[in-house]
């Protein structure tokens, strides 16, 4: 599948939104800048607490920063770094287009101010919590490394992937949101990621790279076009690499949306059939049963 082919398919409302750090740059924070990926995140913790060379790790840096300055102090630092006050007009557009679904591994509110400022409510969920809290999953943003908003005291240490004891806390291969991720990595006409290094995620990674052999072709990584070739090598390993940044990419589907009628719409492919032995006398069934079987085609005798 073309990129162009892939950008038909978003009308149909069955591709999948990934945003990592990338997509953030060209919105303003209450500092009045772009908010700092992990790595600069870290550098400026090590800064704060002394430190000329620490490492790329965030939890180490935010484990020293609460022994030093506190988890008010931290929470403050963050609160100010990831709360947005204005998108650009891309990360607006991108938004809004008719995801499936959209997973981020920020913490920021870019996703939830583009929809309120389309006037459209979309519900913000982190890997605590249940899936079946959610009955319309098309208008919630997953955050699987925690969400601003709700960084407190209590949740930095269990829902925000930052701290030792938040990764201790979240279990997340385990997570529902998790295996919901893996299912559609196989059934979304395309998987768009946006500002995303798998190289900053190995959890995700694996679960990505698992899959690349029935997704690699649908799925797109939006890069920037200074991307080093060592970066596009490992992403070509995922999906297919496009050095056209965000802005690019949404003047190329801005043109595409203008030139092109709606593209007649794919036969479903059904995906996943295999053959089921049941018991003679079979176990009643749990919710959780139900929801395998409806969500994931799990079927338990």
């Amino acid at each position: 599948m073309t990129l162009a082919e892939a950008m038909d398919r978003i009308l149909f409302k069955n591709c999948i939104l990934f945003t990592g750090a990338g997509f953030s740059i060209g919105s303003t924070n209450f500092n009045n800048e772009s908010p700092r990926t992990a790595k600069v995140l870290c550098k400026l913790l090590y800064d704060q607490c002394g430190i000329d060379q620490g490492d790329d790790n965030l939890m180490n840096a935010s484990e020293l920063y609460i022994d030093q300055h506190g988890t008010t102090n931290l929470i403050d630092l963050l609160k100010k770094e990831y709360t947005i006050k204005s998108i650009s007009e891309y990360q607006q557009f991108i938004t809004d287009l008719p995801w499936k679904r959209i997973y981020t591994t920020n913490y920021d509110n870019i996703l939830e101010l583009a929809s309120h400022n389309s006037q459209k409510i979309i519900t913000p969920a982190t890997l605590i919590d249940q899936t079946n809290e959610y009955k319309d999953k098309r208008v919630i943003s997953i955050h699987l490394n925690g969400y601003i908003d709700r960084l407190t005291e209590n949740t930095i240490h269990k829902e925000f992937k930052l701290t030792n004891a938040s990764y201790l806390a979240i279990e997340f291969n385990q997570s529902p949101w998790l295996d919901l991720f893996r299912s559609d990595l196989c059934t979304a006409d395309a998987i768009f990621y946006i500002g995303f290094s798998c190289a900053s995620d190995l959890d995700l990674s694996r679960i990505i790279y698992k899959n690349a052999f029935d997704s690699n072709t649908k799925s797109f990584f939006i890069v920037s076009p200074t991307e080093s070739k060592i970066s596009e090598l490992t992403l070509s390993k995922f999906g297919q690499v496009e050095k056209i940044g965000s802005s690019g990419f949404v003047n190329d589907l801005r043109l595409r949306l203008q030139n092109t009628s709606l593209p007649e719409k794919p036969v479903y492919v059904y995906k996943s059939f295999h053959e089921t032995h049941t018991n003679f006398f079979p176990s009643a069934p749990r919710d959780l049963d139900f929801y395998n079987l409806m969500l994931l085609g799990d079927y338990k005798a």
